[in-house]
């Protein structure tokens, strides 16, 4: 066995745990994100898909909205259609972050820095990377 392949083991099981860690974050961090903001989308959807009724808007604005929506329908109404949303947004979001932080690592420890010190080249470069890497595993979810 070579040194290459013992440090690779040596690593093995701890680089799949934090692997997954950073899935798992990258997750939550998704999750609460669709979660927080998606009052605010259910609420410019409402807006942008209005129609005159009776020659008279539903909705004169954004707060009154806001109010009629959770009149009508309480704090469900805003949160209608979530999961379909979250479904989508999770892996993206994991994907996305465990990428990024993979990669500024790689380029870190090649620059002989630390991944917070990484110059903004390769921090743009990680953010790419890990951008492409989304999009090409989470397109099909899309179609």
């Amino acid at each position: 066995m070579t040194t290459k392949e013992a440090a690779f083991q040596a690593d093995g099981p701890s680089a799949g745990v934090k692997l997954m860690a950073k899935l798992g974050n990258g997750a939550i961090a998704g999750v609460t994100g669709v979660s927080i903001i998606f009052p605010l989308d259910m609420v410019k959807t409402r807006l942008q898909n209005q129609k005159p009724v009776g020659g008279k808007m539903p909705y004169s604005g954004g707060i009154d909205c806001f109010r009629q929506i959770l009149r009508g329908e309480g704090v469900r109404g805003l949160y209608r259609g979530l999961v379909p949303n979250l479904a989508g947004v999770t892996p993206e979001k994991a994907i996305k972050l465990a990428v990024n932080d993979i990669v500024r690592g790689v380029l870190a420890q090649r620059a002989g820095t630390s991944p917070e010190r990484l110059p903004v080249m390769y921090g743009a470069l990680a953010g790419a990377t890990a951008g492409l890497c989304q999009v090409i595993a989470t397109n099909p979810m899309e179609i």
